[in-house]
């Protein structure tokens, strides 16, 4: 990160991510509640490669091997907080946040969010979970602040692929942080031109493209190498497939 390595904002949203968590989920962190998937899924972390969730095999696999998979409120839950306060902090160099209240207020939306707070449901792999969110968030972060634009736009690839490998509902945390960080660039950087302004939102949405392009090549192969296919659950077979009625009937939906 550009200037001093660990700044004042670093540290206030750090502690205010986790004094927020601690306090919207300590009851659920040193507690055990299971319902939904936790019930079974208490010594794993739940549906895989079937699921297109690759890179969650891969990690939960090499965390078996070395400590075992155990859904422990008190670990996941904190690491999960850890992982949060890490991608805030990579937020607080891409928005280019100075005033400490908004650095509160940051940290305490992050992890009251209630997508965010429905994932507790499921501690068993809420830890896994954050690290996806935290990828979502480095992929923009790199290609907005890498001075090599390839390099960025390739190694934001590499993130938001292993994003999704870990859970595909992190795609809009990507792209959010995207709008969020190019409306600031056109508020702050009135100088630049719309040239420049169009370029750098256009490489970050190319990263995002190019690593949904990667994730579904790594997915195909993965199928391959475990000899599975995707489940039908809630269509996930069907993923990447559309078509002009399926676009039509979203809009009407969402209209």
């Amino acid at each position: 990160m550009p200037g001093k390595l660990i700044k004042k904002q670093h540290i206030i949203i750090f502690i205010a991510t986790m004094v927020w968590g601690l306090a919207a989920h300590g009851y659920m962190f040193f507690n055990k509640f299971s319902w939904h998937d936790d019930m079974n899924s208490l010594f794993r972390v739940g549906s895989t490669y079937t699921s297109g969730r690759w890179f969650l095999g891969v990690l939960g696999e090499c965390v078996q091997k070395c400590f075992g998979n155990v859904s422990v409120p008190w670990f996941n839950g904190l690491f999960s907080l850890l992982v949060l306060a890490a991608a805030n902090v990579v937020l607080v160099e891409l928005f280019r946040m100075k005033r400490s209240s908004s650095c509160i207020l940051l940290g305490g939306l992050m992890v009251t969010f209630p997508s965010w707070v429905a994932t507790y449901a499921y501690m068993f792999t809420a830890s896994y979970y954050a690290v996806a969110v935290f990828l979502a968030v480095l992929c923009i972060y790199i290609v907005w602040e890498d001075k090599k634009t390839w390099r960025g736009i390739i190694v934001g690839a590499i993130c938001i692929s292993l994003s999704l490998g870990i859970y595909q509902a992190y795609l809009p945390v990507a792209v959010t942080v995207l709008l969020i960080a190019f409306i600031n660039s056109v508020i702050m950087d009135s100088e630049r031109s719309f040239v420049e302004h169009f370029r750098t939102g256009f490489f970050g949405v190319l990263a995002i493209l190019l690593g949904l392009f990667l994730y579904f090549v790594i997915n195909n192969i993965a199928l391959a190498v475990n000899h599975t296919s995707l489940s039908d659950y809630q269509s996930i077979n069907q993923m990447g497939h559309t078509n002009l009625k399926m676009i039509a009937n979203g809009i009407v939906f969402v209209w």
